[in-house]
């Protein structure tokens, strides 16, 4: 059976790239399982990948490799698998995927300026966070932060369009409730460094008396 091994690339690729030649290896010592041509329902490795999220551990599951298949097609050789199989390990993923409305470990990190990141953040506060892949993304399982324990364990509060905001530092009397980091989340690679802010019914008051004051917030 031909072998195509790719050794160059990201450290992660190659990584995968060996797992899976290495599985295909495994698959193919059962010559049964070597076939001439693709049974129908079956689907390939990138796409059960790709289109449905399974990882390298979903692969390594009883189910899944037991419906593993090697067939060459068009003149390449891969592994396929059942679709019906593949599709219900999808489905029971999805059951257990972070919800979409949690914030990852990465978006905080990155929004905190160097000077206001929290001692012992990250590693000390995972006890709070859920770890996993989350609803919509397929990228590596990480850890994400609900936003009660932003707010609670690390004084984070989100800001959202048209929320009634007031920046720390424009307020130039004491105020008794404290501010809170705001944290704008934009998705991709983008980051807005947090800043302090005030919120809520305190932000109302606040605007009103800099309002007063002729300085209010916009």
């Amino acid at each position: 059976m031909p072998k195509t091994k790719r050794y160059n690339g990201k450290e992660s690729n190659v990584a995968q790239n060996l797992f899976f030649e290495q599985y295909m290896e495994s698959v193919a010592k059962n010559k049964s399982n070597i076939l001439e041509y693709l049974p129908v329902g079956y689907v390939s490795r990138s796409k059960a990948s790709r289109e449905f999220g399974l990882r390298e551990e979903d692969f390594e599951k009883e189910r899944v490799r037991e419906t593993a298949v090697v067939v060459t097609v068009k003149g390449q050789t891969g592994i396929f698998f059942k679709e019906d199989v593949i599709k219900a390990v999808h489905e029971q993923k999805n059951l257990t995927k972070v919800p979409k409305e949690m914030i990852d470990e990465q978006t905080i990190l990155r929004s905190f300026k160097k000077k206001d990141i929290p001692a012992g953040f990250p590693e000390q506060f995972r006890q709070y966070a859920w770890y996993g892949q989350q609803v919509g993304r397929l990228g590596r399982p990480t850890y994400f932060y609900a936003e009660d324990i932003l707010e609670d364990e690390l004084g984070v509060k989100l800001i959202r369009p048209g929320e009634e905001i007031v920046p720390a530092k424009s307020v130039p009397f004491e105020v008794a409730a404290s501010p809170f980091f705001g944290l704008v989340v934009h998705g991709g690679r983008l980051f807005t460094k947090m800043e302090m802010f005030y919120f809520g019914n305190v932000a109302k008051m606040l605007n009103s008396r800099l309002r007063q004051m002729g300085q209010g917030s916009t």
